[in-house]
């Protein structure tokens, strides 16, 4: 189902495109852990070849937020293909065995020497 399909595209992200969920900040306030809908739409073109108009993923994206999978970080209830409007994954939905997917000093991780 639709959690499946949420835990495949979160494992999948955290492990090859874990820059794809980044702070955002819009006016004077960060937004943790976050991507823009606009941002998130590109990806899933970029990546698939089964995906076939930007409304599909649009509505790809709309069942896993109405689903709990993901949350738009103001908490409404809609997608948006926008460049100013950001959602993220809801811990609570992923599995723990799922959360500690990049571990520190592995391939795909992050320094934060910079």
């Amino acid at each position: 189902g639709l959690t499946l399909a949420g835990l495949t595209l979160y494992q999948v992200i955290s492990e090859h495109f874990p820059d794809l969920f980044s702070d955002n900040q819009v006016n004077l306030y960060t937004y943790k852990k976050c991507c823009s809908g606009k941002k998130l739409i590109e990806w899933v073109l970029s990546q698939s070849s089964a995906a076939r108009s930007r409304q599909q993923v649009i509505t790809m994206w709309q069942a896993l937020l109405t689903e709990g999978i993901i949350q738009h970080v103001l908490n409404k209830n809609y997608f948006e293909d926008d460049n100013q409007v950001y959602y993220r994954f809801v811990e609570r939905a992923i599995p723990e065995y799922a959360r500690i997917l990049v571990r520190p000093n592995s391939p795909g991780s992050r320094s934060n020497d910079t």
